[in-house]
């Protein structure tokens, strides 16, 4: 993967545009291009994923907003840009209309599954990792992703990651589960996705009240050999938004 200077960057504020646990994104141009610029608060963050990061760059899809270059400051490249995509993340979208969140749940799902056709496995597609604004969905932050032979050891990951690997390993069921999670949470206007299971042990289904839907939905204790396939939004019918 290319590598870009800091000194080249410019930044028109010092705005974060996505400040999380690990680390903060900030907007910047280079040779008049916008990118997403990001750093980690751990410099030892990205020890281990280099190289998964340098064949991620190779990934030449814009709803996937993968690493592009690496930054170089203060002697190494622990930092680098992506393109940017300004809109809002998927956990705000409870105060669009019941049609909006439907159809951006559709064409998030119909990404996921271009992205498990590259054969990679995001692992961690909770509402904040998904972006869309009226035109265009992404999905972001590729760090702990898991990309043909490189797995990732998600160390830091959500409660629910882990019970999912500790029952069926790191497979693209991983993140039907999570998107199914954050498609229950979203349609039900519930906030957190952590919230979903607590909804489903009451039989508080919602708008998936349906054969399909509830059996997706009790899907969502991993007590199953298998992992769920399906995707939860396929169980409401187009006409139920209109």
């Amino acid at each position: 993967m290319k590598i870009i200077d800091y000194e080249d960057l410019i930044f028109e504020d010092n705005e974060s545009y996505g400040k999380g646990s690990f680390g903060n994104i900030k907007k910047c141009e280079v040779d008049g291009m916008t990118f997403a610029y990001k750093e980690f608060y751990d410099s030892d963050y990205l020890v281990g994923k280099k190289r998964k990061i340098d064949l991620l760059s190779n990934i030449d899809d814009p709803k996937l907003y993968v690493p592009k270059y690496w930054v170089k400051k203060d002697g190494n490249t622990n930092r680098y840009l992506t393109d940017f995509l300004d809109g809002h993340d998927l956990d705000i979208i409870s105060d669009e209309d019941y049609s909006t969140k439907f159809l951006t749940l559709k064409k998030i799902k119909e990404q996921i599954l271009k992205m498990h056709e590259y054969g990679l496995i995001h692992s961690d597609l909770i509402g904040s990792n998904i972006m869309y604004n009226e035109n265009d969905i992404g999905i972001v932050d590729f760090d702990n992703s898991s990309f043909g032979k490189y797995k990732t050891k998600l160390i830091h990951s959500n409660d629910l990651t882990q019970e999912f690997i500790k029952r069926y390993g790191i497979t693209k069921e991983l993140d039907i589960f999570i998107f199914n999670l954050v498609t229950f949470s979203v349609m039900n206007d519930i906030g957190c996705f952590y919230f979903t299971r607590e909804k489903v042990w009451m039989s508080d289904y919602g708008v998936f009240n349906n054969t399909d839907g509830v059996k997706i939905c009790n899907s969502f204790f991993l007590d199953d050999k298998v992992p769920n396939k399906d995707f939860l939004i396929d169980t409401i019918e187009d006409t139920t938004c209109l």
